[in-house]
């Protein structure tokens, strides 16, 4: 938790970008206004953490989603 509210400050307080890599939603819909979603090494899918909720999303994003069990729409 601590990592998280330091990378948020740091977004705001200087106005940067990062490249923040994890399986943890709950993080990535946190800390990132942008999710790419990768799988076997290719981007497959672009979307905001609320497009998540859209059915046509990449079939790699869905089996993630469903193995966190993360609500966040």
């Amino acid at each position: 938790g601590q990592l998280l509210d330091l990378l948020e400050d740091l977004k705001e307080r200087l106005s940067i970008a990062c490249l923040y890599v994890s399986h943890d939603l709950s993080s990535v819909f946190r800390l990132c206004g942008r999710v790419l979603v990768l799988h076997q090494g290719r981007f497959v899918d672009e979307l905001t953490p609320l497009d998540c909720a859209r059915p046509e999303r990449h079939e790699a994003f869905t089996r993630l989603m469903d193995a966190a069990a993360v609500v966040h729409f």
